[in-house]
C-alpha cells in the first residue's frame, strides 16, 4: 500500500550515506526489503519495505543511487504518507541503461532526512538480453576541437551486456546518418572487465561538420543496434599547442614531405601540385604550384601556427597543420 499526499518538494540532496543507519532506541527506520545482494532485471518491481518508530512526521522520503553513492535521485518528490502506521512499502521500477552492482536505496524521515535514515546493502540491476548504450558524448552537448584540446581526441564511453562475442564496433556519420564509417580498426573488447572506452580523433577536413555515433554488437551487427544516436560538433578553435615535431609527423601521415628551417617552410611533392599556405585564422599567405621540381618554398614573416593544403578537391587534397617557432 502506498499513497502520496504531501505537496512540498523534497529539496535535500543527501550525498554522504554509507551502508547503515542513523537511529536511537526509540526513534529509527529499518528497511526489511530489499535486503541487499539481490539481482533485478528490466521490468521488475522492487518493493521497498520498512518499519519505523518515533518519527516526527508521517511522511517518508526515498532516494536511490545506481552508482554506489556518486549520484542520487528521489523516488518520491512528495513524502510517502504512512497513515500513522509504523511500517510502509513503495514500488520501485528502475529505469536504467547500464547494469550495475552498486545500487542501494535510502529511506529517511521526510523533513529531517539527515537525522533518521537507513541505507540498504548493495544490490544489482542486470540485463537478460543483449544491451548496448552510448554513455558519452552526450547528445548535442559535446564539441571536439581538431586542434588545441582536440589533439587529445574525443572520449567515447559505453556499457554492454550479453554480447555475441564480447566485442563492439563504433561508427561515425558526418552526413546526417546517410552513410556510416567504422572508426575502430579491430573489434573493441567489451566484456565485464573491459574498459569500454575509445578515443576518436577527427581530421581538419571534418571541421564544421556535425557527427553522429552509433554502436553495434560486432558479432551480430544486423540483430540490433543502439536506438539513440549521439550527436556532437567538430570545430576548429585555431589554437594549436602541439610542437613542431608532432606537426611534422602529422604532415607525413597526411602524405606531405615537409621540412621547417627557422621560418623557411619547404614542401616536396610531385610536380605541378597546387600548394596553399594559410595562417591558422584562415588568411592566405601564399599559393603556388610546386613547378617542375616538385618543391614549394616559402619563408613566413612571423612565428605561429599555419595550415598547408596540397591539391584541390575533397578526393585529392592533403592537409597539414604545423607550427613555426623560431
Amino acid at each position: 500500500m502506498y499513497q502520496i499526499h504531501r505537496v512540498a518538494v523534497l529539496a535535500v540532496v543527501i550525498t554522504f550515506f554509507a551502508s547503515g543507519s542513523a537511529f536511537s532506541a526509540d526513534k529509527y527506520i529499518r528497511i526489511t526489503k530489499p535486503q541487499g545482494g539481490e539481482t533485478f532485471y528490466p521490468g521488475d518491481t522492487i518493493w521497498i519495505e520498512w518499519s519505523d518508530s518515533g518519527l516526527a512526521q508521517d511522511a517518508i522520503a526515498i532516494q536511490y543511487s545506481l552508482d554506489g553513492g556518486t549520484n542520487y535521485a528521489p523516488l518520491n518528490t512528495d513524502g510517502v504518507d504512512r497513515g500513522h502506521e509504523f511500517y510502509g512499502n513503495y514500488p520501485f521500477v528502475p529505469d536504467y541503461k547500464c547494469s550495475s552492482d552498486s545500487v542501494f536505496i535510502v529511506v529517511s524521515e521526510y523533513e529531517s532526512p539527515n537525522n533518521y535514515y537507513e541505507v540498504t546493502d548493495l544490490f544489482s540491476l542486470k540485463f537478460k538480453e543483449p544491451n548496448l548504450f552510448l554513455q558519452s558524448p552526450t547528445m548535442w552537448l559535446e564539441k571536439v576541437n581538431v586542434c588545441g584540446n582536440g589533439s587529445e581526441g574525443l572520449e567515447i564511453n559505453w556499457c554492454a551486456d550479453n554480447l555475441t562475442n564480447g566485442t563492439v564496433n563504433l561508427y561515425i556519420s558526418l552526413d546526417n546518418k546517410s552513410t556510416w564509417t567504422k572508426i575502430n580498426s579491430q573489434p573493441i573488447p567489451s566484456g565485464p572487465q573491459d574498459a569500454k572506452t575509445y578515443t576518436y580523433r577527427p581530421t581538419i577536413d571534418d571541421t564544421g561538420k556535425s557527427a553522429h555515433l552509433k554502436i553495434e554488437d560486432a558479432g551480430n551487427p544486423s540483430g540490433y543496434e543502439v536506438a539513440a544516436f549521439n550527436k556532437f560538433k567538430i570545430v576548429y578553435d585555431g589554437v594549436c599547442s602541439v610542437n613542431t615535431r608532432r606537426m611534422m609527423s602529422i604532415a607525413r601521415q597526411s602524405g606531405i614531405d615537409m621540412s621547417i628551417t627557422g621560418k623557411k617552410v619547404e614542401i616536396a611533392h610531385q610536380p605541378s601540385i597546387l600548394v596553399s599556405l594559410y595562417t591558422i585564422n584562415g588568411s592566405l599567405v601564399n599559393r603556388q604550384k610546386t613547378g617542375d621540381s616538385g618543391r614549394f618554398v616559402h619563408t613566413v614573416q612571423s612565428n605561429g601556427n599555419y595550415l598547408a593544403v596540397l591539391g584541390s578537391g575533397a578526393q585529392n587534397r592533403r592537409v597539414a597543420v604545423f607550427a613555426v617557432s623560431q
